[in-house]
């Protein structure tokens, strides 16, 4: 019984080194991930389940910054305030809400 176990273990431990010693089959290098569908796939999913909720935090914590924002940037007039708004709700709110699904 316990030769057997030691003959299994013995044919698995060469199967796995037969396994990763042997060479990737030519295929492997044809397959290209930029432009691919699987590519499409994973960066929909991660930019709805990760990024999307990051930059509308983003968002949001851009607006609670605005107002003490163009307090203090008020001295330099219309140019502060454009620069604020801009930096903090503009280009937040368009990364978060207007850009296509999945692109980053």
């Amino acid at each position: 019984m316990r030769a057997l176990r030691t003959i299994r273990h013995r044919l698995a431990t060469l199967s796995l080194i037969a396994l990763f010693a042997s060479p990737l089959p030519a295929q492997a290098d044809a397959f290209n991930w930029e432009g691919s569908r699987a590519q499409e796939v994973t960066s929909s999913v991660l930019d709805l389940v990760l990024v999307r909720p990051l930059a509308t935090g983003r968002v949001l914590v851009g607006g609670l910054l605005f107002i003490p924002a163009v307090v203090i940037s008020a001295p330099s007039g219309r140019e502060g305030f454009d620069g604020a708004y801009e930096t903090l709700i503009a280009e937040p709110t368009e990364f978060a809400f207007q850009r296509k699904i999945g692109e980053l």
